[in-house]
């Protein structure tokens, strides 16, 4: 789960003849480079995906938003797939995340903080002051 910033959401084609799809693509605030976000329409069988559903439920309210020079916050859960390229000499990594559904920014948030404060949180481990008499020990 992550929390992103939308400033804009296009519908683009995706692949070649006779595999083309729709999809949605997202731009996002504090764009990092090579890293690409996208709303999927479709499952493989044929069904809405729970993010374009949201996506469609909210779409008016984000588009005033982004006519307005505002943005939207949201989490997001993603599916993430890296496909490493070269091109004349050059070498890069694309990360494309695609997502699989919307959360609010809020719960998202919370979420979040109580994950990094687990993380960071210290263990402490309690020691006996005795010390251990190695000839007690039978071995």
């Amino acid at each position: 789960m992550e929390l992103i910033e939308i400033t804009g959401v296009d519908l683009v084609e995706k692949g070649k003849e006779p595999n083309k799809w729709k999809e949605y693509d997202v731009k996002i605030a504090n764009y990092v480079k090579g890293t690409k976000y996208s709303i999927p329409i479709k499952k493989k069988d044929g069904e809405y995906t729970a993010a374009y559903n949201t996506y469609k439920a909210l779409k008016d309210k984000w588009e005033e938003n982004f006519l307005e020079d505002k943005s939207v916050e949201i989490g997001v859960a993603c599916s993430v797939k890296l496909n490493n390229w070269d091109y004349k000499g050059t070498s890069g990594t694309t990360t494309y995340k695609t997502i699989r559904f919307f959360k609010d920014p809020t719960e998202t948030r919370n979420e979040l903080s109580k994950t990094d404060a687990e993380s960071v949180r210290e263990k402490t481990v309690q020691v006996d002051e005795d010390p251990i008499n190695l000839t007690d020990i039978p071995f």
